[in-house]
């Protein structure tokens, strides 16, 4: 079963598309001037995606590959992403049903 995530045409709003030679691999512009990893990029995403209702919460979100494949990077820095949601509560991961978008936990 395949998930289209995001809008057609809507690589990840624009905001992961300019790679810079000078910066290490892992690093993508986000903002003029503003180094930020990968892996904090895509949970910052895919917590504006659940928070706008685009994922709403109790909704599977797009597996480990679909992201991959999403934000043009390695499956390390979707895990990496992954494991920084679950440790947020942005996210549950149900082992052979996938991931859920969830509320933040809060206190």
């Amino acid at each position: 079963m395949s998930v289209t995530p995001g809008c057609p045409g809507d690589p990840v709003s624009g905001s992961l598309t300019g790679v810079s030679r000078r910066r290490p691999v892992g690093y993508r512009v986000a903002m003029a001037g503003l180094d930020v990893p990968m892996y904090r990029q895509i949970a910052a995403d895919v917590e504006r995606r659940v928070r706008t209702g685009q994922w709403p919460v109790g909704t599977r979100i797009p597996s480990e590959a679909d992201l991959i494949t999403l934000y043009g990077c390695s499956r390390e820095e979707v895990r990496r992403a992954v494991r920084l949601l679950r440790a947020s509560g942005m996210v549950q991961v149900c082992p052979g049903s996938g991931m859920f978008a969830s509320e933040r936990r809060t206190g």
